[in-house]
């Protein structure tokens, strides 16, 4: 596995085809594999945090959300730029999800983020087959219920759209208890809409310019 270092943190630095063959990989062994999408906000949380930059790096596969991270480490690589500006590893997983028939689970930290999230899902990604669903604003002070809600489901994969570092706090107080092959951390979805997802009338109701 090739290695990068962005901002001190050291992260996979592999093609989106050694990504999606580890992640395939991955769905067929029992212990839960994480995928995390390193974002500015994230690094920057990294930085001042020690907690979170041990975090990032212990993400079994790293997609990097954005180009201008690769800039900034001297590390421009013209493939994987290609890559990252067209969210290749986002479209190509779930493709593979609908293609060997994997469930997945829909996590959010807002109701509104979640709906957003689901009905783009449905219009892009039609047959993919979702077991559930949970914003982690429906309760509050009992993140416990998110973990019983995604282990009464058994779905092969959750699909986060929590922002970060709040995801990796959440993902590393729980991964012990959550049930499934594989957490696939999204990032900035409003982000990677914008880009790819704009026939989705549903979703520019939720977002912010």
């Amino acid at each position: 596995m090739k290695k990068i270092t962005l901002q001190g943190v050291g992260i996979s630095f592999d093609t989106v085809h050694e990504q999606l063959r580890l992640a395939e990989q991955y769905l067929n062994e029992s212990a839960l594999h994480t995928i995390g999408t390193i974002t500015p906000r994230l690094l920057s949380a990294a930085k001042n945090e020690e907690s979170v930059r041990r975090m990032t790096e212990e993400y079994d596969i790293a997609v990097i959300g954005d180009g201008k991270l690769l800039r900034r480490a001297d590390a421009e690589n013209t493939l994987r730029m290609r890559e990252i500006r067209g969210f290749d590893f986002f479209q190509e997983m779930l493709a593979m999800l609908i293609r060997n028939k994997h469930t997945v689970f829909l996590l959010s930290d807002t109701r509104e983020r979640l709906l957003a999230f689901r009905s783009y899902l449905s219009e892009k990604y039609e047959k993919l087959t979702i077991l559930g669903e949970y914003a982690l604003t429906d309760r509050l002070d009992d993140t416990d219920a998110a973990v019983n809600e995604i282990n009464a489901a058994m779905p092969d994969v959750i699909l986060s759209i929590i922002d970060s570092p709040e995801q990796e706090e959440f993902l590393f107080s729980h991964r012990h208890m959550l049930g499934a092959r594989l957490w696939y951390g999204i990032g900035d979805f409003e982000k990677l809409h914008k880009k790819i997802g704009k026939s989705s009338s549903f979703f520019k109701r939720f977002v912010v310019d």
